[in-house]
């Protein structure tokens, strides 16, 4: 795989969600994968592993934001890439960071045009029942804060 690649791309798919930890590791991948397919990490530059179009992601796991795609170990956050998605902190994880302009959990719903699936309000939602923490300058507000397509259930903790 070449830096910036991406491994799968999946398009609304059924039977279940995909967990944080299922992409830890290459090894917990290749595993998975059986014994004719490996995935070789790019030596420089970062991957993603999946991209899913409405699917669902479950952070089972913490999450340091601070350990982004310009460091030399990114979090497993950054392996994977969910548009359009549902999304579930678990209970007693953390998604935290200190950086300016860091956003934690961002999903939006739009109309695919002609013959797309326009999407409801629930097809699209972020339930935090952990905690997240975001001590540097984050986005709370404006059009990223404002979007009306979003279904927010909020049980965990939010510390700004």
């Amino acid at each position: 795989m070449q830096a910036g690649g991406t491994f799968m791309v999946l398009h609304k798919p059924t039977g279940g969600s995909m967990k944080l930890t299922s992409v830890s590791s290459l090894a917990s991948i290749n595993s998975a994968l059986g014994t004719k397919v490996e995935l070789v990490a790019p030596t420089t530059g970062s991957y993603k592993v999946y991209s899913v179009y409405r699917g669902k992601l479950e952070i089972n796991q913490n999450v340091n934001l601070d350990n982004d795609e310009s460091t030399a170990t990114p979090d497993t956050f950054y392996k994977v890439d969910f548009r359009s998605s549902n999304m579930v902190v678990e209970t007693g994880k953390t998604v935290s960071g200190t950086k300016q302009g860091q956003v934690a959990l961002f999903q939006g719903n739009f109309n695919e045009g002609a013959g797309g699936d326009v999407g409801a309000v629930g097809d699209v939602s972020i339930v935090n029942n952990g905690t997240i923490k975001l001590t540097g300058n984050s986005i709370t507000t404006g059009p990223a804060a404002s979007r009306k397509k979003l279904l927010l259930l909020w049980q965990g903790t939010l510390l700004l």
